[in-house]
């Protein structure tokens, strides 16, 4: 029995594309942009970037109650992107929605929020342009088949 199945190309392009941009935010976030909520000018709390688009992103943490309470929806917070230990842009987001979030690996519950950023802020337009990098290099690259050599040096 034969069954004709038609395959959409530009469906198809638009699930490489995400798979790459998924990809280019989990390197980003887990490997050089460490992100904190602002608690006060000298008080910063470890979050992590799961998510990141035009219209806002999704992050998570774990808490202890004595850490930090959760945040009501509709506050305001001020998130920093650190690029180096001690150089970041402040991003100012408004959260939307929050959940917890049970880590089947390592058994811990995190608490998750999603929200928008300020477009108006100071630092948007920085932050917009890394989203725009993370979208073009999803939407221009091209998956390698090439056989990768480490020289010793």
């Amino acid at each position: 029995m034969s069954t004709n199945k038609i395959i959409s190309l530009k469906d198809k392009l638009e699930e490489i594309q995400e798979r790459r941009r998924e990809d280019v935010q989990r390197l980003s976030f887990d490997g050089y942009l460490e992100s904190f909520i602002e608690i006060s000018e000298d008080k910063i709390f470890s979050i992590k970037f799961l998510n990141i688009s035009y219209a806002g992103g999704l992050f998570e943490f774990f808490y202890r109650q004595e850490d930090i309470l959760p945040f009501p929806l509709d506050s305001k917070i001020k998130i920093r992107f650190y690029i180096t230990s001690k150089s970041f842009i402040t991003a100012e987001f408004t959260l939307i929605h929050s959940n917890f979030h049970k880590n089947f690996f390592n058994g811990k519950t995190s608490l998750r929020y999603g929200g928008s950023f300020n477009q108006e802020a100071q630092d948007y337009p920085v932050l917009l342009n890394f989203i725009k990098f993370i979208y073009t290099f999803s939407e221009k690259a091209k998956d390698s088949k090439s056989e990768r050599i480490v020289s010793a040096l």
